[in-house]
């Protein structure tokens, strides 16, 4: 299905649904220029995102392990129409990236965004057609806002060394293994068979978009903090 298309279609409810808060840390979300500025820069147009395969990896530069340098790899060669966009902090691997890649025009198709306000983030993830959960310092918050922009996240828990936070929102919302990695040559199998195959990432598009409630709408999640914050502060209370 066309990209621009399930955008049309997606839009509003993602906006409302990804909106997890403009403080994270990683970057991203950062910004006082125009807003139609930024989204502009945010990719380099979107006819060039309708005839490529966009793979999202939103991260702060200290998440990209050189261990995960041979999944990124197996991307770009895999398909010649594969974009991994990256923030604009990355650029400090380019040297390990230029000589992992070679003279192949693969470090071409790295592409860096630069620091946005939270909606352009937003509508970059409108883009994509993956969303690839770093290792071994996995994603969090970005990849909750992938999930409620109806956009597939491939992760691989097994190299994660921290908590594994995709592989849970995957499990919170019944998907626990649809585009959960076994190694690396896997995670970059998913990540491109999203890219290159239509149904396949319609199919993952619709699994996630129609079960964001499971993960978002999670009223017990708040029942359970307020009561433990009850039985927290109650030895410190002073009485009345």
């Amino acid at each position: 299905e066309g990209r621009a298309e399930w955008r049309a279609e997606a839009h509003d409810e993602a906006h409302d649904e990804a909106n997890l808060g403009e403080a994270y840390q990683g970057g991203a979300h950062q910004g006082e220029a125009n807003q139609g500025e930024l989204e502009e820069e945010a990719y380099e147009g979107e006819a060039e995102a309708e005839s490529s395969h966009v793979h999202l990896c939103l991260q702060h530069s200290k998440k990209l392990h050189p261990r995960m340098d041979a999944a990124l790899k197996a991307i770009l060669l895999g398909d010649p129409h594969a974009v991994i966009v990256l923030l604009e902090g990355s650029r400090v691997h380019l040297p390990r990236w230029e000589a992992l890649l070679g003279d192949r025009g693969l470090v071409a198709r790295l592409r860096f965004c630069p620091r946005v306000q939270h909606a352009a983030l937003l509508a970059l993830l409108q883009v994509g057609d993956s969303f690839l959960d770093t290792f071994p310092w996995g994603a969090g918050v970005t990849s909750a806002e992938a999930l409620g922009a109806c956009l597939p996240v491939v992760t691989l828990p097994a190299e994660i060394t921290v908590l594994q936070l995709a592989l849970g929102q995957y499990r919170a919302m019944g998907l626990g293994s649809w585009l959960v990695a076994r190694d690396p040559a896997h995670f970059a199998e998913l990540a491109l068979r999203l890219g290159r195959d239509p149904a396949f990432r319609g199919d993952a598009r619709r699994a996630v978009c129609s079960r964001r409630p499971l993960l978002f709408a999670q009223r017990g999640v708040v029942d359970e903090w307020a009561a433990f914050l009850e039985r927290a502060a109650k030895p410190f209370l002073l009485p009345i």
